[in-house]
């Protein structure tokens, strides 16, 4: 298609050796794949992408460091791409703001 992302799972870290990716995959799995799920766990850590933190990052509490981390990588480093919204003909006003 030419563009810069698809719809293929991305793992991000912060490079320490105690690391931990959350994988979304577990939610909603088959059990027929229980089996694989430490070696999709294993993928994730091998093939993730280092993310460059904060300074401060490590004097954050936990919620304030997943809260940034997920920013930081939606914002600065997820491939993305402005799609354009087509409307049919009436349906426009869905998209202008209503009055307060």
């Amino acid at each position: 298609m030419g563009r810069a992302w698809n719809n293929e799972y991305t793992s991000w870290t912060t490079g320490t050796p105690w690391d931990f990716q959350y994988n979304e995959l577990t939610f909603y799995i088959v059990p027929e794949t229980y089996a694989f799920l430490q070696t999709f766990r294993s993928s994730f850590k091998q093939v993730a992408h280092p993310v460059t933190l904060h300074p401060d990052f490590w004097k954050w509490s936990l919620p304030e460091r997943r809260a940034w981390f997920n920013k930081e990588v939606m914002v600065r480093y997820l491939p993305k791409e402005i799609l354009q919204v087509t409307c049919w003909p009436g349906h426009a006003s869905m998209l202008r703001p209503r009055p307060a």
